[in-house]
């Protein structure tokens, strides 16, 4: 994004706030993920950049769609268009979901999804913070870019406005233990995507492009279809844009090939969560070193 202020508060190269802002600008309504201030995650409607703003930035955990979907049909039969962020699984399943007569002001972007983690494991991962620091938690930043956009370092601040940084839960969900079953066997780890547009990060734009590198985060687009080349039209004059044959873009991100592995450990791990407590487990699968 040429605005490096919305670069800055984004996770990579803040394509979706281009996307959207165009959206919301057409009179639309935008659909995504909000870290809520009780740590669940939720799918939400925004009618404003504001509003909007709430999705920006990683989460790590399950979403729930609530009743979103009735939401989107609504916005859709009164004219409005909808962008639509998510997995591509809540994706299909908006789209499964409209009928033919009111998809064409439909817009959907999915992200490249790396698995998706229980919400059990991230909220006894907070309790057990909490009862380590006996201090209450006011904000988890679940990819803190102070760290650089290439690093994934959390950065969880309490609410006396201290703060710490780790890995723990990084290397718990990078172990693919905690992540769903079904994401194992996910149909939509490959390039042919069910949304229009598909964003995430650009891992190896150093090596394929490095003067393109930028360490406040670049976004790997892919343009799925005609509306989706649409979509892109509009909003590219906001953005630096290098155009990359789509085996250089795939080549350092793995689920756009195949699905995540399950890892041999999988069920090692939840026999041990069913009767070890959090630092134990967090000793064994989050880190390699002893908990301070």
């Amino acid at each position: 994004h040429i605005n490096t202020k919305e670069q800055c508060t984004s996770r990579s190269g803040a394509v979706f706030i281009a996307l959207s802002d165009y959206i919301l600008e057409s009179g639309g309504i935008v659909y995504g993920a909000r870290l809520n201030d009780d740590f669940s995650v939720t799918m939400e409607r925004a009618e404003s950049k504001e509003k909007r703003d709430k999705f920006k930035g990683s989460k790590y955990v399950q979403s729930d769609m609530k009743d979103i979907i009735k939401n989107v049909q609504e916005d859709l039969k009164n004219n409005k268009k909808v962008l639509f962020s998510g997995t591509p699984c809540q994706i299909s399943g908006v789209i499964s979901c409209v009928s033919e007569e009111y998809k064409k002001n439909l817009y959907t972007c999915d992200i490249v999804c790396h698995g998706v983690p229980t919400k059990l494991v991230f909220n006894d991962y907070l309790k057990f913070i909490q009862e380590k620091y006996k201090k209450r938690i006011k904000e988890f930043n679940f990819r803190d870019k102070k760290f650089g956009w290439q690093s994934h370092i959390e950065t969880i601040t309490f609410e006396d406005a201290s703060s710490i940084s780790t890995e723990y839960f990084r290397n718990l969900f990078y172990g693919h233990n905690i992540i769903r079953p079904s994401c194992f066997e996910c149909n939509y780890a490959t390039t042919h995507r069910p949304a229009d547009i598909s964003i995430g990060d650009f891992w190896g734009i150093d090596q394929i492009a490095p003067k393109f590198l930028d360490t406040k985060g670049v976004s790997l687009v892919i343009i799925n279809n005609e509306k989706g080349q649409e979509l892109f039209e509009n909003v590219k004059s906001q953005l630096n844009i290098i155009e990359c044959p789509i085996e250089d873009c795939i080549r350092h991100t793995y689920t756009l090939n195949k699905p995540t592995p399950k890892p041999i450990t999988r069920e090692k791990f939840w026999e041990d969560y069913k009767c070890k407590d959090f630092g134990e487990i967090i000793k064994k699968y989050g880190s390699n070193l002893q908990l301070d």
